[in-house]
């Protein structure tokens, strides 16, 4: 047996040791492990224990219809199109999620009066929240001279995170 089949070996046993099959799917156990092989062959694993999951509705991207929608928009109002980027897409989604126990704006305000938001550096951010059934927030959003006036917005970064029936609209000028 080789020494890399041995470390594997080792690997697999500790691996099946820390993380045992769920007893109940309701609160599987979640353990992060990361593990690093010198040249060597030396390792290093560093087991975490991760937070209790919770269930929620799986947040889901804004579709390229949503997309769309706003720059059928924006290009309406004489306006170039925007595009989404992780950055937007990863706070959209963080607000999206908070949003569905305490709709209001208060967790943007927060961070933006803190210097707390998720960007390096930006000149102009804007967000929108909905909550609707019907899977389309924009005419909603439309339909609301300060909202529409966030769409309108020189934020070439934008993205619409949905969870459940909350909404989530992140714009960034960096």
């Amino acid at each position: 047996m080789s020494i890399v089949s041995l470390w594997v070996f080792l690997f697999h046993c500790l691996f099946t040791f820390l993380c045992p099959a769920p007893q109940h799917i309701d609160h599987p156990k979640v353990l992060a492990v990361q593990v690093v092989v010198q040249k060597n062959y030396s390792v290093t694993v560093t087991p975490t224990q991760m937070p209790k999951l919770t269930h929620f509705p799986i947040p889901k991207p804004s579709s390229n219809n949503l997309l769309d929608k706003i720059n059928t928009y924006r290009k309406s109002q004489g306006l170039g199109p925007v595009a989404t980027n992780p950055l937007t897409c990863d706070f959209a989604q963080v607000r999206a999620q908070e949003i569905s126990s305490n709709f209001n704006h208060d967790g943007f305000n927060q961070r933006l009066a803190s210097h707390n938001l998720p960007y390096k550096s930006y000149s102009l951010v804007t967000e929108n929240i909905a909550e609707t059934s019907s899977n389309n927030p924009i005419e909603m959003w439309i339909a609301s001279p300060g909202h529409a006036a966030n769409m309108r917005a020189d934020t070439p970064f934008v993205c619409v995170m949905q969870f459940g029936n909350y909404y989530a609209y992140e714009g960034l000028k960096p």
